[in-house]
């Protein structure tokens, strides 16, 4: 095997490791920021909600009202006087009907958004309970071990090179796979020459628009199933890591 070959390998093994660490230590930090914004939501909601339903009791109290001023008796005199109050008045109860009608609908929309966030929230702090127990630090213990182990089979000189770049970078990421010819940093074209020296493995190669080394897909594939089963939990598991992604929907107001 090439001597740079085993170098973006020891890097990509040393990134998968390094990645689900920050997962993990994300998961803790943010989940609290994201469940009381959620809370916050949820006081908005209702709110609201109470705001609606007295809107509603007002347009049912005008409506009897109104229906009360139509019930009186008339004598035939008095009733061509006020045939114009009753037909307004019934032209009102028409309009308050409708009304009442959109509220209860714009009602029903935040009640459904409200039972969406409310079961978001439980979600996410059974995660982060989750997440906050002696097993998750453990596995980070163990995760962190594993690295400083790949750290130390990494020249400095590249090692301070993907540290920084790790620091540059939103995600952590700083050894990412080129995938049906873009970079997965970037997520833009690579041209047909610099796939090629990358796929040769010959030579460090640093994706110009997101400054991230890059690595052709077939040695990312090998890496991830060499170590996925040591540092990633089976997607199948109960594990919130991957219970993320089938978070309840929540419906938009």
């Amino acid at each position: 095997m090439k001597t740079v070959e085993k170098k973006l390998r020891a890097l990509y093994r040393l990134q998968l490791v390094d990645s689900q660490i920050d997962q993990l230590r994300e998961l803790v930090q943010v989940l609290p920021l994201e469940i009381q914004v959620l809370e916050d939501k949820l006081k908005e909601f209702c709110k609201k909600m109470n705001s609606i339903k007295k809107v509603i009791a007002s347009l049912e109290e005008s409506i009897e009202e109104k229906k009360l001023e139509n019930s009186k008796k008339w004598d035939n005199k008095e009733l061509e006087f006020h045939q114009l109050e009753i037909e307004l008045a019934s032209k009102r109860i028409k309009e308050y009907k409708l009304r009442i009608n959109e509220k209860k609908e714009e009602f029903q929309n935040f009640k459904e958004n409200y039972e969406n966030k409310k079961k978001k929230i439980l979600f996410k702090k059974n995660i982060l309970k989750l997440k906050k127990n002696t097993k998750n630090k453990k596995k980070v213990d163990v995760l962190s071990k594993k690295a400083y182990f790949f750290y130390s089979k990494i020249d400095n000189s590249l090692l301070t090179i993907y540290k920084k770049i790790r620091k540059k970078v939103k995600d952590g990421r700083a050894v990412v796979p080129v995938e049906k010819g873009a970079s997965m940093g970037s997520y833009l074209l690579i041209p047909p020459q610099l796939r090629l020296e990358i796929s040769n493995r010959e030579k460090i190669v640093i994706d110009e628009n997101s400054g991230r080394i890059l690595i052709d897909s077939d040695l990312a594939k090998e890496e991830r199933e060499r170590i996925y089963e040591e540092i990633t939990p089976d997607p199948r598991s109960s594990s919130p890591i991957y219970q993320v992604a089938n978070c309840p929907s929540e419906m938009e107001v």
